[in-house]
């Protein structure tokens, strides 16, 4: 707590799997001790990903025609399906589908999807924040990079009066345009 002392990595290892900490997570830790990290990450179009790949393609196969989509740690868009597609082409154009292969990229740049987004303060409050939030526990780089280029395109910095239900890391988005409105989850 005062600096001075330096726990050893078998320490640091133990107590982040006391606490139950994902890999990533336990990365962080050591990587906040001063240590390396103990856990790769694998590829997502690598080999001992190929049954992940095929359990997701099904599930996305399997929701449509709703629209589905998976990201990976930086939210980039890995895999989607025709509902996704569709859903996008409607709300933001073509041109925004092929342009923005990030989630959060997709959502707050002004050609994307935003001016779409009912109660977009909100929206954009709550993933900023989540954002943030996995930014810092992670200690990802990618992932900081992306919270501060995602603060830049933030619409306002005024307070926000906003109910959420803390015991859910989701919240309801809808999208709205021409009368016709979409309701998500994210």
């Amino acid at each position: 707590e005062t600096g001075k002392s330096k726990p050893s990595r078998k320490l640091v290892l133990k107590i982040a799997h006391s606490l139950k900490l994902p890999l990533r997570h336990r990365n962080a830790f050591l990587i906040a001790a001063g240590y390396a990290p103990a856990f790769e990450e694998e590829p997502f179009d690598g080999q001992k990903m190929e049954i992940v790949r095929e359990a997701l393609q099904r599930m996305l196969e399997k929701h449509e025609p709703y629209p589905a989509f998976v990201v990976d740690t930086g939210y980039k868009i890995v895999m989607t399906n025709s509902g996704y597609e569709q859903i996008v082409k409607f709300y933001a154009g073509e041109n925004a589908l092929k342009k923005y292969g990030n989630a959060m990229r997709i959502l707050f740049s002004e050609d994307g999807l935003r001016h779409y987004v009912k109660d977009w303060p909100a929206v954009e409050y709550f993933l900023l924040a989540r954002l943030w939030e996995e930014a810092v526990s992670t200690q990802h780089s990618e992932l900081i990079a992306l919270y501060k280029e995602m603060s830049q395109l933030r619409s306002s910095d005024d307070p926000i009066d906003f109910q959420i239900d803390n015991n859910l890391p989701i919240m309801n988005l809808t999208l709205e345009k021409n009368g016709l409105a979409l309701e998500c989850r994210i």
